[in-house]
């Protein structure tokens, strides 16, 4: 039987494999393993899509290689073409030693270009130097000279005032330094996946990288193990650590002896022996004593975003468009409701929603 071909890596499959090699051998060899992608996981790809489009006004002007309808090597072509004629490129496509990247913005500067990679979150994190490192290793050896690296993500102090100002929205970092020192490891590392994608499926337990610093696609096969209810997994708060008490076999909360328990964590597990529901009577009592007619109830929703739409918003500023009032005047009496709702549609399909 012939020996199936070992997909060449991509940026995110580089760094899948760097978070947990089982990540990327079960997306390499079983797929169809993976997780539906969620309403979440769509919104929070389409914020960053977003964010990448505005990013590109730091630069104005370049050439785009688009992504959808080519092949690579069709995108590599255009790539080489436009080095020829543009000064910005967004999206521009490399490959060297089977890995394949698509490069947020390229600047042509004296010397060489410079390299931007766009970020939709708050602050620097240390994925980030990965991920431009593997870009620098695969640019720098298809024969570009790269002169700087930089990173550029969302500067939460910015506050819109009329048109957006792409350069006060972002913060951009030069990681120059960083992402050379990192290249003797990034070559390495490939290597090092390339030869365990030609082996068996990782024996990897499940730990914290299950969800940091993103959360796996195959969580719902990794995990398929822990209880759906009751877990050790749903300990509150510091103490016991949940994964070491799991690899001791120990699923369940029923089953942690409370000699290991302190706290809110030692009243989960009694609860759950007992099988009964913990309530502090008196303090809840003491609270309802505070309390004095009419009582009124207030819901409100809230929605944040990457890239502010109304003047005096913030950069992830929590935006309530939503509220609720139910108003009880007296014991036993029928509520009151109030509800005021105002949001443009566009703004609706973009945003992230919270509740409180």
């Amino acid at each position: 039987m012939k020996k199936p071909t070992i997909p060449g890596l991509s940026k995110s499959r580089y760094l899948h494999g760097l978070q947990c090699p089982k990540y990327l051998w079960l997306e390499t060899w079983h797929k169809e393993l993976k997780n539906e992608c969620d309403e979440p996981t769509e919104e929070i790809l389409a914020q960053g899509h977003r964010v990448g489009a505005v990013a590109q006004g730091l630069f104005p002007g370049g050439i785009e290689i688009p992504y959808a309808g080519l092949t690579i090597e069709e995108q590599l072509q255009q790539t080489e073409e436009a080095l020829k004629h543009n000064k910005v490129i967004y999206e521009a496509s490399f490959q060297h030693n089977g890995v394949f990247v698509k490069a947020d913005i390229l600047r042509k500067v004296r010397g060489g270009w410079e390299l931007y990679e766009v970020k939709s979150s708050k602050k620097l994190k240390d994925t980030y130097y990965d991920d431009l490192a593997l870009q620098h290793y695969v640019i720098t050896n298809a024969g570009i000279k790269i002169t700087k690296a930089h990173l550029v993500h969302i500067n939460t102090s910015y506050q819109r005032k009329g048109k957006l100002d792409p350069h006060q929205l972002f913060t951009i970092t030069d990681l120059t330094k960083d992402i050379q020192q990192l290249q003797p490891a990034v070559k390495k590392q490939i290597a090092t996946l390339k030869k365990m994608l030609s082996g068996t499926e990782p024996d990897m337990p499940i730990g914290p990288h299950c969800y940091e610093p993103y959360e796996c696609q195959f969580t719902g096969h990794c995990w398929q193990d822990v209880p759906d209810e009751g877990s050790v997994f749903e300990l509150a708060g510091k103490g016991a650590d949940c994964y070491q008490l799991f690899h001791e076999g120990i699923t369940k909360l029923k089953d942690i002896s409370l000699e290991r328990v302190k706290g809110k964590q030692h009243q989960q597990v009694e609860a759950a022996k007992k099988k009964q529901t913990i309530v502090n009577k008196q303090g809840l009592q003491e609270f309802l004593d505070t309390l004095s007619y009419p009582l009124c109830f207030l819901d409100f929703e809230t929605f944040m975003e990457a890239v502010p739409s109304y003047d005096g918003q913030r950069p992830y500023q929590q935006m309530p468009f939503q509220f609720s009032l139910h108003i009880q005047k007296k014991p036993g009496a029928g509520c009151i409701t109030m509800n005021i709702w105002h949001l443009p549609a566009e703004i609706l399909e973009r945003s992230f929603w919270t509740s409180y």
